[in-house]
């Protein structure tokens, strides 16, 4: 008997996963740690109850089909983090009710014009990919609170160089409670500087995993409705 190979068999295993998920009514979906599969089977838009799904560490994940953007109606928290993408899928713009969208740890090298579809959108995180430069429809993501950027050789519109992130690391507490943030050191970085638009709702982006944890327990826990940091 011909072995079978590793990438259908774990193609195979995802689609049972899939099929088991939609049985038991599982609001999560977790597709982690695949090291064969290239893309997702098409069977991904099967997950009509799914509000999450974590689908992230799969090395050689380059690709998913266009059915993922099937499950519009539903999504709300995707992880894509530490896979394969060079691209930003297109199918992703189809998810009007995505919140939280993770893409770290990839290869991707731009942004669609379409992005500005996610009108859901409040946190995207892009940090440690190849991003010189945003689409300017971003800036009609209105609900978008944290987008990071962190690891990315971003560059100004007049500026065909990487630029360096104008940070502070000298900020060690909060400008509008005065509240010291601890020993650690933190960096933020003006989004204003990537953007060019100070329409943006986003103001600042934090440049360090300590800060953005800091940030977000922050507004998780209503002590302060933004962030206000100067630079000399």
């Amino acid at each position: 008997m011909p072995r079978v190979p590793e990438k259908e068999k774990e193609t195979e295993r995802i689609k049972d996963e899939i099929a088991s998920c939609n049985a038991r009514g599982n609001p999560t979906m977790d597709i982690v740690g695949y090291s064969c599969i290239d893309e997702l089977p098409k069977e991904i838009s099967h997950l009509t109850k799914v509000r999450r799904i974590n689908c992230h560490n799969n090395f050689r994940l380059s690709k998913l089909p266009d059915s993922f953007g099937d499950l519009y109606e539903r999504l709300e928290q995707l992880n894509l983090s530490y896979n394969n993408l060079s691209e930003f899928p297109l199918c992703l713009c189809r998810l009007k009710y995505l919140t939280r969208l993770d893409l770290n740890n990839n290869n991707i090298q731009s942004l669609p014009t379409k992005v500005d579809q996610l009108k859901s959108l409040e946190t995207l995180y892009l940090d440690s990919n190849y991003i010189m430069a945003l689409p300017y429809t971003i800036v009609h993501l209105k609900n978008l609170k944290y987008l990071y950027l962190e690891n990315n050789p971003l560059t100004r519109e007049d500026d065909t160089d990487p630029m360096d992130p104008p940070v502070d690391p000298t900020i060690t507490y909060c400008a509008v409670t005065g509240e010291e943030l601890g020993d650690t050191t933190y960096s933020f970085v003006n989004f204003t500087d990537y953007a060019g638009n100070k329409r943006m709702p986003i103001h600042y982006v934090c440049g360090s995993e300590q800060a953005r944890d800091m940030v977000i327990e922050e507004k998780d826990h209503e002590v302060v409705d933004y962030w206000t940091l100067k630079y000399d």
